[in-house]
């Protein structure tokens, strides 16, 4: 990329993707066409000034791009940490609007979190900073209100959070989190967030989980084994019409994990030096495994599976396709 340092990328949808691209006007987001190869001004450094983020703060911006990439949740923080965000609806790109809402007092949003179909938006505090009592805020969005405080004496210190499937009339989020009911726990433990009924369970033992994701064909958890393992990290994976659960080892510690379309089939990020993330594909059902890049600093999943990558070492993205036979 010659326009500027690439600071996000993401998915649009099959053809289009979106870059948040920094420079020294501030800020601008890039619409490129993988078919056609070319790139428009999506969101200018003009607007992203006047409505998003400080330009002397840019460096600090980041996104969460919801799934049916109708909103993008920005979020910052300044010198004295705290934090900042803007809610862009996107769905109507002639149209272009800033969604507000009021956060309880004293909340300083970390996380967000959309539902599959982007009709709820979950937003976590940032613990660290004392003077909220709500940690988790659950909105409708179709609706335009609010659904669910969870209190930070129920729930607090979230580190990862995913949302249940597309089960859109029974949605549901899980949370890795340290507290729960007032008590701090060593090891994290996983939550399961009822939306609709405002339920609220937690469970300690976990094995060591620090990572989760689910799909229509099934989910995946990640752990950390016992200190002494040959392995130190493991997949966990239930798969629809499979008869036993499949566990997969890996050596290095799991970031981040996507399931792809294909029953199965995961993208797996993880590091062993703590500055350098790889990229892998695991087929839960085989054990095999294959390094798709080795500079992963993220990654974006188109619907038809081709994989965005931004790297971290270069100011490069690469895009994949898989074409294992087979698949």
């Amino acid at each position: 990329m010659t326009h500027g340092y690439v600071q996000e990328a993401t998915w649009l949808n099959d053809d289009y993707y979106l870059t948040l691209v920094l420079n020294p006007d501030g800020a601008a987001v890039w619409r490129h066409s993988w078919s056609a190869t070319d790139k428009v001004k999506y969101l200018s450094s003009q607007f992203m000034e006047a409505y998003i983020c400080p330009a002397e703060l840019t460096h600090r911006l980041h996104w969460i791009v919801s799934p049916a990439k109708d909103y993008i949740f920005f979020y910052w923080f300044d010198d004295e940490g705290k934090r900042y965000w803007r809610l862009l609806d996107i769905s109507d790109e002639a149209n272009l609007r800033l969604k507000s809402f009021v956060p309880p007092e004293g909340m300083q949003i970390e996380k967000a979190l959309f539902a599959p179909d982007d009709r709820y938006a979950v937003f976590v505090h940032d613990a660290y900073h004392e003077g909220s009592l709500t940690s988790i805020l659950c909105l409708d969005l179709a609706q335009g209100s609010e659904l669910w405080r969870i209190s930070s004496g129920e729930l607090n210190f979230v580190t990862q959070l995913w949302w249940g499937g597309a089960i859109f009339d029974a949605p549901r989020f899980y949370a890795i989190a340290s507290l729960y009911h007032g008590r701090f726990y060593d090891q994290p433990g996983l939550a399961t967030c009822d939306v609709h009924d405002h339920e609220l369970s937690f469970r300690a033992d976990t094995n060591g989980q620090i990572l989760g994701a689910e799909a229509l064909w099934g989910h995946v958890s990640c752990h950390s084994s016992v200190a002494s393992a040959e392995m130190p990290y493991q997949l966990l994976a239930t798969v629809t019409g499979q008869a036993e659960n499949t566990m997969v080892p890996l050596s290095a510690r799991p970031v981040a994990i996507t399931l792809m379309p294909q029953p199965g089939l995961a993208l797996i990020t993880n590091t062993d030096d703590l500055a350098t993330n790889q990229l892998w594909l695991v087929d839960l059902l085989k054990g095999d495994k294959t390094l798709v890049d080795s500079d992963c600093e993220e990654m974006s999943l188109a619907s038809d599976a081709k994989v965005l990558v931004r790297s971290r070492s270069t100011n490069e993205l690469r895009i994949y396709e898989l074409v294992e036979p087979g698949y």
